[in-house]
């Protein structure tokens, strides 16, 4: 599970310096790393709110009573 989620910050962290460099057009090297980091730490920050939103609404499974049969 770790080497997936490494594997897709790897590749959203080389799209989105693609995507300032090609598509936003930052050609100073300062920029595009400060920029990058901005990007990064708010996808970050999204997906562990995202992550503890669904988990605390998530249904848990209902635990049956100990002493109660059938």
């Amino acid at each position: 599970m770790f080497a997936s989620y490494a594997v897709a910050v790897a590749v959203a962290g080389v799209l989105t310096l693609v995507f300032l460099w090609g598509v936003v057009g930052v050609a100073d090297a300062v920029e595009l790393g400060s920029l990058w980091l901005d990007y990064m730490a708010r996808g970050a920050v999204d997906l562990a709110g995202y992550i503890g939103l669904t988990s605390a609404l998530w249904p848990r499974p209902a635990r049956p009573f100990h002493d109660v049969e059938g």
